[in-house]
């Protein structure tokens, strides 16, 4: 009964109210989507249904923004499968679930439990049992059935099956171009007065959907942009609408990417660091002292019977840290400061930045510009020499509605901030007034738990002397949350590298406010497909923002910087050139695994 509630709002400007998806559907026919609305949902077990839905969002959503929750759990073109955790969620709400709607009328359902298959509940009758029963992964059946012996390894990859992508990507109209199948990205042209200048470039995703390689999905991504900005140049375009909804994140390679090809030569602003921590730091030193065998590992002698048994172990740590997302962070040969500083050892990497009393990492920024024969990112390369620009930054919107995260916050906040490219934000919360257009996680890349656990794992065999009780890495060895996850297969992860803005070195972008220039509502027509959300989006940006944003919402001005905070560069030299001496030939090796397998910067859900 609550799975398909959405927000919809008479006009796009007006506050919104909630609705059936399924009674808004059966009231259009055909291209009729201005029929009248059907009876708005007022109350939820008695109480104001969006206050209900907002508390409910705030126990639940992955996400920190509360617009961005509300957007989340509301079905649009973007989020075709969204529904609210009134709907369903793992936590009890009663017996009933009771509707009311503006016209006086209720309903009212029964909730019920799904009770997962291989749960057994004889016998369990205190907490201590349940625990035991379902929880305690050294007793728990399923936890038992899935648990394994930690792998150091990483597997050998599958060989992928390309099929034939088809014309369309599903609840969008016909592109004028397309991936070959991730169903992330596509280009269009805008038709009617007043839009036969704007073209619109859709990306739903910085990574692929299914299990399309890395090198694939960046050749295919790499071409999508390429030909979309030669039709927009060839066909007359000079607006661009960059709809970013839904976007949560994927590979850092391809946000770069898509805006090195969008403004080709534009020097990019980098800085992120990590919390130095216990583990990290022991991470860091240990990799620094075996780096040379690290780069050159050749993946030998790994298997039992291939040498002594000390030594297939130590071959395979060497494997685990050539390969693992977490080291090339922390070890010289692909980490530079922010002004271009190649940071020469792991003394300089680990110089400490102290802000409010905690210590990270130096701020550095790892490039990912090294040539490739299997790829090169555009400005490098085969590919240094790039076309102009074909549409200037003032003509440039990013369309979202504030989930945009990870990958998807890197790119915006370089256009937002470097650029000053205007944003503008759809839905949110049924009150006027301001939006963040990027309230996703804002940190730099994720760590998921199996690679801390394999990195920790790695370090302790070739520093045994490491392994202590209760230590950080003994904890992250041990294993303890991944053996504890509903799906051991993918226990999830942290976002652990902080990411700033070029003119405060002092807080991480997941802690700014950055509202967006313009805010409008969902309207019924824009719940049926993109078309009008990106017309919409044109009409709030130039036709006329005044009549087509929500009141009070409008800002002028982005928090963006002309000059970088001088905090970034403080001693950056000094380290550099006082830390040590520098692995012979490690950068291009070291950036080599950097891009194989450190751009992963996924939303991850758990």
């Amino acid at each position: 009964m609550a799975m398909d509630i959405v927000s919809v709002s008479i006009d796009g400007t007006q506050v919104p109210k909630l609705y059936h998806f399924s009674e808004l559907n059966a009231t259009t026919t055909g291209r009729n989507r201005t029929a009248a609305l059907p009876r708005a949902i007022v109350r939820i077990n008695g109480e104001d249904a969006a206050t209900v839905i907002e508390r409910r969002n705030a126990v639940w959503s992955i996400y920190q923004d509360a617009d961005s929750q509300w957007n989340s759990v509301m079905r649009s073109y973007a989020f075709p499968a969204a529904s609210t955790f009134v709907a369903a969620s793992l936590d009890y709400q009663g017996a009933n679930l009771t509707l009311t709607y503006d016209n006086g009328e209720t309903r009212t359902e029964p909730n019920f439990a799904i009770i997962r298959d291989g749960a057994n509940f004889t016998g369990v009758v205190t907490g201590e049992d349940y625990y035991n029963r379902f929880c305690n992964p050294d007793t728990a059946p399923l936890a038992q059935a899935a648990s394994a012996t930690p792998s150091i390894i990483a597997p050998t990859p599958t060989p992928t099956v390309t099929i034939a992508a088809a014309p369309t990507i599903e609840g969008y109209p016909y592109p004028v171009v397309r991936d070959s199948g991730s169903n992330t990205t596509s280009g269009y042209f805008l038709n009617g007065t007043g839009y036969e200048d704007v073209a619109v470039l859709a990306v739903t995703s910085f990574s692929p959907g299914g299990d399309m390689g890395f090198v694939e999905y960046m050749t295919d991504f790499q071409r999508v942009i390429e030909e979309f900005l030669a039709l927009s140049k060839a066909n007359g375009k000079t607006k661009l609408v960059i709809d970013l909804a839904a976007n949560g994140g994927g590979y850092i390679v391809a946000g770069y990417e898509l805006f090195n090809q969008i403004f080709p030569g534009i020097p990019l602003f980098r800085a992120d660091n990590l919390r130095e921590t216990e583990s990290l730091r022991h991470m860091a030193e240990v990799s620094g002292e075996f780096l040379n065998q690290i780069l050159n590992f050749d993946g030998t002698g790994t298997e039992d019977g291939d040498a002594d048994e000390t030594t297939v172990a130590r071959n395979r740590a060497f494997g685990a840290l050539q390969q693992s997302p977490i080291i090339g962070n922390i070890v010289p040969g692909g980490v530079y400061a922010p002004d271009g500083t190649n940071l020469t050892s792991v003394e300089a990497i680990l110089d400490p930045v102290i802000i409010k009393g905690d210590r990270f990492t130096a701020y550095a920024y790892t490039p990912l510009n090294e040539t490739s024969d299997a790829f090169n990112i555009s400005g490098t390369g085969h590919r240094a020499n790039l076309p102009p620009a074909v549409f200037a930054p003032e003509d440039v919107v990013l369309l979202t509605d504030g989930t945009c995260g990870s990958t998807c916050t890197l790119f915006a906040y370089l256009m937002i901030q470097q650029l000053d490219v205007k944003a503008t934000v759809v839905g949110g919360r049924p009150k006027a007034g301001k939006m963040q257009s990027v309230a996703g996680v804002e940190g730099a890349q994720v760590f998921f738990l199996p690679s801390l656990q394999s990195a920790a794992t790695a370090v302790l065999t070739l520093s045994p002397e490491l392994n202590q009780t209760d230590s950080e890495l003994a904890l992250l060895d041990e294993g303890y949350a991944l053996r504890r996850a509903a799906n051991p297969a993918s226990p999830g992860g942290v976002n652990g590298k902080n990411a700033f803005m070029k003119g405060d070195a002092e807080t991480p972008l997941q802690f700014l406010y950055q509202a967006a220039n313009c805010r409008f509502f969902y309207t019924k027509e824009m719940l049926f497909g993109p078309g009008e959300v990106w017309k919409r989006a044109v009409d709030a940006t130039w036709t006329d923002p005044a009549a087509f944003c929500v009141e009070g919402s409008r800002v002028s001005t982005n928090m963006s910087a002309e000059e970088a905070d001088g905090k970034f560069f403080l001693n950056s030299k000094i380290r550099a050139d006082s830390a040590g001496v520098a692995v012979a030939g490690s950068g291009g090796a070291v950036r080599a695994v950097l891009v194989g397998f450190l751009v992963v910067a996924v939303m991850v859900f758990v």
